[in-house]
């Protein structure tokens, strides 16, 4: 997925990890809210996103403590 594709997200739109995989196939998530996005840093972007019944996290820069966060360019549109 590239940053103007990302940026272009509404909620709930379904996203597919390209290569990390779980029992049912490629990891799908659904995006939870607005791309955060930031005027002085413009190819920075966070995606909140939701995976199963509890398990939140956001798709970008930083977060790395989640199992399955992983850059942008890992994740494609479904």
């Amino acid at each position: 997925m590239t940053l103007t594709e990302a940026k272009n997200l509404k909620g709930y739109e379904t996203l597919e990890h390209t290569t990390k995989t779980n029992t049912r196939g490629l990891i799908r998530v659904k995006v939870n809210g607005r791309p955060k996005t930031w005027k002085t840093r413009k190819d920075s972007i966070r995606i909140p996103a939701k995976y199963g019944l509890y398990e939140y996290f956001q798709i970008g820069q930083g977060d790395t403590d989640k199992p399955i966060s992983s850059p942008l360019e890992d994740w494609r549109i479904v």
